[in-house]
C-alpha cells in the first residue's frame, strides 16, 4: 500500500481517503485510502497494484488535480467516475464516452461506477479480464498488441489511443521505485 501511494505521490489521490460527490452533488467519505482501494483491486484481481497505480495516474490525473473523469460533477454524468477511462475513445468528448459506459447499469463490472472504490474494483475486473487474461499482459501490449499468442488479431484491440501511453505509464512506475 505503500508504495502504491508512492505512485500516487504529487497527485490528488496521495495519502487520502476517498471522498467523493453522488449524484445529487452530496460529498461523502469511504473509509479507504485511494492507494488501500488500488491494492485490494490488485490483489483481489491478480494484477499488479504498482501497474494500476500507474495507469489510473497516466489516464486521470491532470496538472490541477484530476479529469473530468473522477470529478463526479461532469455534466450529465453527476456521481458517475472512471478512473481508467475505459469507452473514451477520440472523438467530440472523450470524457462524456467514458462516462456514459461507466454509469451503464447493466451490472457488469460492477456498474454503474458511483464511487470511486467501484470504478477503481471494476475497472480492474475489466482490465483482467479483457486484456490481462487475454494475453496483452503488459502496457506495451495494449497499446500494440504485437503479441501472436494474444486471443485477438495482431494490430487490434487497442487499450489506448495515446501513442506514448506505455512509455509514459512505465515511467511513472520507475520514478515511484
Amino acid at each position: 500500500v505503500q508504495t502504491v501511494d508512492e505512485i500516487l505521490k504529487e497527485t490528488f489521490m496521495f495519502n487520502k481517503a476517498i471522498s467523493y460527490y453522488d449524484a445529487d452533488g452530496i460529498l461523502l467519505n469511504l473509509d479507504i485510502t485511494y492507494a488501500e482501494a488500488i491494492y485490494d483491486a490488485g490483489k483481489t484481481y491478480n494484477i499488479n497494484p504498482c501497474y494500476l497505480a500507474s495507469k489510473i495516474r497516466n489516464e486521470v490525473v491532470v496538472s490541477d488535480g484530476g479529469s473530468g473523469s473522477v470529478s463526479g460533477k461532469f455534466e450529465d454524468y453527476e456521481g458517475i467516475y472512471n478512473f481508467y477511462n475505459i469507452g473514451a475513445s477520440d472523438g467530440t468528448n472523450p470524457i462524456k464516452n467514458g462516462l456514459e459506459w461507466a454509469g451503464s447499469a447493466d451490472g457488469t463490472y460492477m456498474r454503474p461506477w458511483t464511487d470511486p472504490e467501484k470504478s477503481i474494483c471494476g475497472g480492474a475486473m475489466w482490465i483482467a479480464e479483457k486484456y490481462i487474461a487475454k494475453g496483452q499482459d503488459t502496457g506495451y501490449l495494449q497499446k500494440f498488441n504485437v503479441n501472436p499468442e494474444s486471443e485477438y488479431p495482431v494490430y487490434t484491440h487497442q487499450y489506448m489511443t495515446n501513442v506514448s501511453g506505455a512509455d509514459s505509464q512505465g515511467y511513472s512506475t520507475y520514478l515511484s521505485y
